[in-house]
Parts: structure tokens; sequence; C-alpha cells
């Protein structure tokens, strides 16, 4: 794995969410790499918990398309297709040029307000 890093939990919901949370936060912050295998004894480890709420984690991970199940390998985290990464930077710069329209005109119209 890519390092012992992983946060610290807080018991303060459901182990398995607080485990899910922490695997989430882990990929999205690149300490679990694309491709990088969810082994469940090593990540029980890691985390200081049981394997039975990392295991259910996990598979919420597949659920949620974070983690796939791969032949011979087990679970793995998720490629980003490149595809996919085009189509998600096109929506997400349509979406913010509609925030920015509505947010100029709504500000012309307080400016228009005031005089």
């Amino acid at each position: 794995m890519a390092g012992d890093a992983l946060a610290a939990l807080t018991p303060s919901t459901r182990i398995v969410d607080t485990v899910q949370a922490a695997l989430r936060s882990a990929i999205f912050e690149g300490e679990l790499r694309a491709g990088e295998p969810l082994s469940v004894p090593e990540l029980a480890r890691r985390l200081n918990v049981s394997r039975s709420p990392v295991r259910e984690a996990v598979l919420g991970l597949v659920a949620q398309g974070l983690a796939v199940e791969q032949p011979r390998r087990g679970v793995v985290v998720a490629t980003v297709d490149p595809a996919d990464l085009l189509a998600i930077h096109e929506i997400r710069i349509f979406l913010e040029a509609g925030v920015a329209a509505d947010w100029l005109h709504a500000s012309k119209v307080d400016a228009g307000d005031r005089h």
C-alpha cells in the first residue's frame, strides 16, 4: 500500500460509516491510488478496526463506483477512464459558466437597485 498515514478514526457514527468515510477520503486525496488493491486485512490493521466493518465499507465503495472487483486481484481502487474525465470536465465548465452568469446577472440587478 502507498503508506501507513490514513487519518485516525473518530467513533461518532457506525464504525462501517466511519471506515468508509476514511477510505473515501484516502481515495480522493490520493493516499489510495487508482488500481491499488484494497486488502481487507491490511486496511483493518492500518485503521485499527476489525475486518468486518472494513469488508462492508469496501463493498460500499464498490457499490459507489470508487472501487471495482477484479478476478484474481480482489477489490481495487477504480480508475477513471480518460473519456469520463473529459466529460466530467466539460460538465463542470458548463455548470460553472451557468453559476457565473447567474451571479453576474444578480450583481447587475443588485447594482441597479442601488441607483
